[in-house]
């Protein structure tokens, strides 16, 4: 039958092209003759075989057709096995029905979700294409039965995922657990433990990977340190808790792996004699699963610093080897050239244009003559070596290679934002959703970046990582806020000590602040001042109140403002929207915290050289030798105010400084401003007296009624 020997013909050329020898083409011409041989050598493969038996029976029942299972029947999807396994993207689009009478399929996204998510960049899902001599409920048959036997298929080739995760005892980690979904992102305070969870995760898998290199079976293995495919520190002892590996069983680093498939493994890893390390995996059979080297779970990804000007071409062991170990600035022109020429070759690009849109790449390489791997990277039009691409590009170039080289189950990035513009940054956060949502590889990376929060918002998981242990982040903590105004810290600050103050302040010199909370009746033991920037925005505020009360409810909570040019009225309005939500505001008398120190009498108990009315007097000399800085402050200060308020574009800039002068001369001492003013004296008092202005505790001229009153509210006089 011509029909069917073209058909076969069809199996044979996907699945070489499958194996990389030639491409299918895309349409199948129902005259196509058979060639020599082509009779003797293709039949299917005996999974594609037995795949489209079970179809071919299901269609035939529903047809009132006896099913003949033993019938030689070409196979629909001929390597089926192998497309689904690597992700391929080849048209396979005819079935031969006996008799000669094609039906054409599509891979085609609407079938079910799992191919959905795997296959979108394919020709999308299982779709009948003008089918002859089948009904639609007979159509329906055919596709529902292909799709549970490709579902099928695909659950049972498809890499785990993780599930959840406890990390014990590692670094700076006590006990943390955490569940995982398909987009996860760490935040938190510099040193609060982020890159600490990462390389835990890689960790572990590279241990067990060694392991399965070292060919150990066992539940319980003795492992040289130089052994390990991957170590975060060039010694593993000080990976223990506190710096320190020990024999101790229940002092050893312990991670717990929990599969999608409800499986677990646990790894625990403790000192060992001789220098070496003892490794336990509870589960050796789970173990076993995640530990293929070729077919990575894991790809670390740690930051890149840029690429040597040059690569030779290295064996896919050292490769591999060098991705574990996190290095793959090392190698990226070899990832790029084993993805060159790729069915995959070509999503990669087309997912790296998605970030830089006018990029191509180019790799030139002749293992017969040539030394290095040349790689070329054009933008817009321009060609340079790879090397001289922008950081951010290598980054999205290393980030995207790992992806469709490996298909890893599961991502690491730290901070892959770092190198990226803001836009860039949005557009690389888009590209991992899609990764997550649709390539079924989970990701986890860690951020300082506003843009990244905010582009991700709502779409996937926020862990926080505080003091070395793991919180999922709710949509009422907004961590986008919280990070722009540099309070990821807050409830490890606020954890700190037993505090019933807590003052935020935007001044990120607080000493004199301090001061002025002492001599105003504060206990400074159980007072805690929180510098933020920002904060005395009630937008920021609000999230960051929440954060701070549910560590402390107890402690009061002040908000210091500098009065700065506020009128009475601005002033009144900002206080009365504190008090709504239950915060004292605290602010100052003058423009400033350091206004109140710029009292004569205070100046002269503290710096007995000069006499209260020679401060006096040489304050006044300096407002008057300083009075157009000191306009220039209130006009710059008045117009920050119309912005915030949002009244700027009706301002009239020239009258705001014609009325400036004329402010500050009618009430000098309360509208100069004070930083500006005391800089100046420390100027002046060191050249006259050869020392330092002195600025102490405990004097009474800096007492001030509302602060007392604060101050009375948070330590009330126990009787």
């Amino acid at each position: 039958m011509p029909g069917t020997i073209a058909h076969l013909n069809k199996a044979r050329r996907v699945d070489r092209a499958i194996a990389g020898v030639v491409r299918p083409r895309k349409r199948m011409h129902k005259k196509t003759k058979p060639r020599r041989g082509d009779r003797d050598d293709c039949a299917p493969s005996p999974a594609g075989l037995g795949m489209i038996v079970g179809v071919e029976t299901q269609v035939e029942s529903a047809k009132g057709i006896s099913p003949n299972p033993a019938r030689l029947i070409p196979p629909a999807f001929p390597g089926c096995g192998t497309v689904l396994d690597d992700q391929g993207s080849y048209l396979v689009d005819s079935i031969s029905r006996p008799g000669g009478v094609p039906v054409a399929w599509l891979l085609t996204s609407h079938c079910c979700d799992k191919i959905s998510r795997q296959y979108r960049s394919a020709s999308q899902a299982v779709k009948l294409n003008r089918n002859v001599g089948f009904s639609t409920h007979d159509q329906r048959i055919v596709r529902n039965s292909l799709s549970a036997l490709i579902i099928d298929r695909i659950s049972r080739t498809s890499m785990p995922h993780l599930q959840s995760v406890r990390i014990q005892r590692f670094k700076r980690i006590e006990d943390a657990v955490f569940d995982l979904q398909p987009l996860n992102v760490l935040v938190g305070a510099n040193n609060s433990g982020k890159s600490s969870v990462i390389q835990a995760l890689h960790f572990t898998v590279g241990v067990i990977q060694t392991l399965r290199l070292t060919e150990s079976r066992r539940s319980a293995s003795t492992l040289n340190p130089s052994q390990l495919i991957y170590s975060p520190t060039e010694s593993v002892y000080p990976l223990g808790a506190g710096g320190r590996l020990l024999e101790d069983r229940d002092q050893a680093i312990s991670v717990k792996l929990e599969l999608d498939t409800g499986e677990y493994c646990t790894v625990s890893i403790r000192k060992g004699r001789n220098r070496n390390i003892n490794v336990t995996v509870d589960h050796p059979s789970v173990a076993e699963s995640i530990s293929d080297l070729s077919k990575p779970f894991t790809i670390f990804s740690p930051g890149l610093a840029g690429i040597s000007k040059n690569e030779q071409y290295v064996s896919d062991g050292v490769l591999l080897r060098t991705l574990a170990r996190g290095d793959a600035n090392l190698v990226l022109r070899n990832i790029l050239l084993r993805l060159w020429g790729k069915p995959e070759w070509h999503t990669f690009i087309h997912d790296l244009r998605e970030v830089f849109p006018d990029c191509d790449i180019q790799v030139k390489w002749e293992d017969n003559t040539d030394e290095f791997i040349d790689v070329s990277y054009v933008n817009e039009g321009k060609s340079v070596p790879i090397e001289l691409a922008g950081t951010g590009a290598l980054q999205a170039m290393q980030i995207l290679s790992y992806i469709h080289r490996f298909g890893p189950s599961l991502i690491v990035l730290d901070e892959p934002d770092s190198h990226l513009h803001p836009n860039n940054q949005r557009l690389l956060c888009g590209l991992l959703r899609t990764i997550a949502e649709e390539r079924d590889t989970q990701v986890v990376l860690t951020t300082h970046s506003r843009h990244v929060v905010d582009a991700l918002s709502g779409a996937v998981r926020f862990l926080w990582v505080r003091n070395g242990t793991v919180e999922v982040a709710s949509e009422d903590d907004e961590v986008g806020v919280l990070l722009d105004i540099g309070a990821l810290d807050v409830r490890e600050r606020v954890n700190s000590i037993d505090a019933r103050a807590i003052v935020l302040t935007e001044d990120t010199n607080h000493r004199l602040l301090e001061i002025l909370l002492k001599a105003n009746c504060f206990d400074t033991d159980h007072t805690l001042v929180l510098p933020y920037h920002g904060v005395t925005a009630i937008r920021n505020l609000r999230p960051l109140l929440q954060v701070i009360r549910s560590s402390n409810a107890e402690a009061t909570i002040v908000v210091h403002r500098d009065r700065d040019f506020l009128d009475e009225d601005e002033a009144r309005g900002w206080e009365e929207s504190v008090r709504r939500i239950r915060v004292e505001p605290m602010l100052t008398h003058g423009t400033d915290v350091e206004s109140h120190f710029l009292n004569p009498d205070y100046l002269a108990a503290n710096n007995p050289d000069l006499s209260s009315d020679e401060f006096d007097e040489l304050l006044c000399n300096l407002r008057r030798d300083n009075r157009s800085e000191l306009i220039q402050t209130y006009v710059n200060g008045k117009l920050d105010i119309a912005r915030s308020n949002g009244t700027f574009g009706r301002t009239n800039i020239g009258q705001l400084a014609a009325e400036a002068a004329e402010s500050i001369d009618r009430n000098p001492k309360k509208l100069a401003h004070g930083k500006t003013l005391l800089r100046r004296l420390r100027e002046s008092f060191r050249i006259t007296h050869g020392k330092n202005l002195v600025l102490a505790d405990g004097d009474q001229n800096l007492l001030h009624d509302e602060f007392q009153v604060i101050a009375r509210k948070a330590f009330p006089v126990r009787t």
